[in-house]
């Protein structure tokens, strides 16, 4: 899993540097188009807060999943069925 973690960081800085640079070149152009991007943003800001929290609930749910002794315990009862 860390020996991905460079290439998949390469991609997301060159996915956020080419949204960056497509977004500069239509603002120069169409320059109202501004107030669309900025309300853009405000809203992927919101779902992010909302996302996040979520998202590590979820991910410690999974890790305490993984316990051994969760793991274990889980055998034991599932044998008796």
């Amino acid at each position: 899993m860390d020996e991905v973690l460079p290439v998949i960081m390469t991609l997301s800085i060159q996915t956020l540097i080419v949204m960056i640079g497509i977004i500069v070149q239509v603002l120069i152009i169409n320059w109202w188009i501004i107030f669309a991007v900025i309300v853009t943003f405000l809203l992927f800001g919101m779902i992010r807060n909302i996302y996040l929290p979520v998202a590590q609930a979820t991910k410690r749910l999974e890790g305490i999943g993984k316990l051994i002794f969760c793991d274990h315990l889980l055998q034991i009862i599932y044998s008796y069925f």
